[in-house]
């Protein structure tokens, strides 16, 4: 999807023109245009889909539960713009082979190792143990030291991450710096029904 979107964009001129638009107003908006599509798409749209989920007899997480997921989203409209914008000025904006595949390696070989999957397990296991006396909340136990907490916990959202988000990476990174964070945007919602649920898998 992402490099269909991506040739899209580079190849046909209508699909190009409309990105553009959108790249503007990202432009215009600044920071909030990324904190209110990043959590329309991560967390808005995952829960006007988690009907069709399959869930236990305890049913759905409580309101409050989602709300502090809003905010995890919220913050990664933002995180995730400052992250394209540094990468720019690392690297640069254009789509050639040794720029991409920089960009590509900083995000999964620094990045999410050493900030944001360690971040994203923290943050959604707080949300659990807030809510733990909830049926359908798993709440996580005690884990001991940090470096077995992130061999525990960490490392399978890191290949979990890794093999959901690098193939698109490649094509996200090609595109233009004012279109990475909205093009990311639309494949978000599939990754936001997987996330949580990778960090209760964890605890079990």
């Amino acid at each position: 999807m992402g490099a269909t979107v991506a040739a899209l964009y580079f190849f046909v001129p209508a699909v190009g023109d409309a990105l553009d638009a959108v790249g503007r107003l990202k432009d215009r908006v600044g920071l909030p245009f990324g904190v209110v599509t990043t959590v329309f798409f991560g967390g808005v749209v995952p829960l006007l889909l988690r009907p069709l989920q399959k869930r236990p007899a305890a049913g759905h997480p409580p309101l409050t539960h989602t709300a502090v997921e809003l905010v995890y989203w919220a913050y990664a409209g933002v995180i995730l713009e400052l992250l394209f914008r540094f990468q720019t000025l690392m690297f640069g904006d254009t789509p050639d082979p040794v720029t991409v595949l920089s960009k590509v390696a900083f995000d999964f070989g620094l990045y999410n190792p050493l900030w944001e999957a360690p971040f994203a397990v923290w943050y959604f296991q707080l949300n659990n143990r807030l809510h733990a006396r909830h049926p359908a909340v798993t709440a996580p136990q005690p884990t001991g030291s940090f470096r077995a907490w992130y061999r525990r916990r960490v490392v399978p959202m890191l290949f979990t991450v890794t093999l959901i988000w690098m193939p698109p990476a490649f094509a996200i990174y090609a595109l233009p710096t004012t279109l990475q964070l909205p093009v990311s945007n639309l494949l978000l919602c599939f990754w936001a029904l997987i996330l949580p649920l990778q960090v209760s898998l964890a605890e079990d």
